[in-house]
């Protein structure tokens, strides 16, 4: 699987003309191209986004034939609302079950926009060994929902289904030993 299709918000030509051609031979070499959207409840320096950017863009990703987009919620200030109105929306252009859901949980609203999410069909969510991570170019931004509290949450709302084996273990293996700070600027 090939996940290098990167787009922040809104259809820009030059993503495009560089996105199509690693799309189009990824596809010939029978690779699965996955495509990703940040930003897509807020932007750092832009603030609120519009669902219809968010749409457009996704659209432009399905029609370059990725098999999977992502929607992130790469700052962490989306709300179950906001969430819920963006995957209806979205949906218009890429089928519910090939959208995933990427939310940062930075105010702790992930497991709850998630779980919003899931309330419109969406079944693919990424998450994180410990929340670790973040996004050199958003600052202030933590890291994507802690796979631990995904599975917990899932566990408390769903019965079966949700794999949780190790996963509480490796996220304190690493968390206990990740302990670097960096300095994106």
């Amino acid at each position: 699987m090939f996940s290098a299709i990167f787009w922040d918000r809104g259809p820009f030509p030059p993503a495009r003309i560089f996105s199509s051609p690693i799309a189009k031979r990824a596809r010939s070499d029978g690779v699965k191209v996955r495509g990703y959207i940040s930003c897509v409840l807020g932007c750092p320096y832009d603030g609120e986004v519009k669902p219809q950017a968010v749409v457009a863009v996704a659209k432009v990703l399905w029609e370059l034939g990725c098999y999977e987009v992502s929607l992130g919620d790469t700052i962490g200030v989306g709300t179950p609302r906001k969430a819920r109105e963006l995957l209806r929306a979205v949906a218009g252009s890429v089928p519910i079950a090939h959208l995933a859901m990427h939310f940062h949980d930075t105010y702790g609203q992930a497991l709850a926009n998630l779980y919003a999410g899931m309330e419109e069909g969406a079944r693919v969510i990424d998450s994180a060994a410990g929340g670790l991570g973040g996004c050199p170019y958003a600052p202030g931004a933590t890291g994507n929902v802690a796979t631990g509290t995904l599975t917990g949450g899932a566990q408390s709302i769903f019965v079966g289904g949700v794999l949780t084996v190790g996963a509480n273990q490796v996220a304190n293996t690493y968390t206990g030993t990740v302990t670097a700070t960096v300095d994106y600027n």
